[in-house]
């Protein structure tokens, strides 16, 4: 038995990830009363998960570095969460952090318009460059 089942969370903790990185789909983001007695925190909802994951400061900041900062226009944004440590009142303990998901390689990409056109012929040099490449130097008045 696993305590995290024995013990669920209504949260999304780094041991849910089974130590790998997920990429993820923001449904919402809510204000949530996270602990009793402190101020609500944000908290995104995740397509496919029942967890939601409540942003810190460090994840907030992130976030809002490649989503923005209104938190309406995340929807349907792709994140990667994964697992790794922090350092927390002295002692290293495991959170979550979130990144960018990394762009696609072109070559797995669909084909583009760009790539389906005929390349252009080169460019011909125009009738000044092609007298400077034949004069010698004696006919260069300068």
């Amino acid at each position: 038995m696993k305590l995290t089942e024995a013990f669920p969370s209504k949260w999304l903790r780094a041991a849910d990830l089974d130590g790998q990185p997920r990429l993820v789909t923001i449904e919402g983001v809510k204000l949530e009363a996270v602990e009793p007695g402190k101020p609500a925190k944000p908290v995104i909802g995740l397509r496919g998960m029942t967890q939601g994951l409540v942003l810190n400061k460090t994840n907030g900041n992130t976030l809002a570095a490649f989503l923005g900062d209104d938190t309406d226009t995340w929807p349907g944004k792709k994140i990667v969460l994964y697992p790794t440590q922090a350092e927390f009142q002295g002692k290293l303990v495991d959170c979550l952090r979130v990144r960018a998901p990394k762009p696609q390689p072109a070559s797995s990409a669909p084909e583009s318009a760009a790539a389906t056109k005929p390349a252009a012929p080169p460019a011909r040099p125009s009738k000044v460059a092609e007298e400077l490449a034949t004069a010698t130097a004696d006919d260069v008045p300068f």
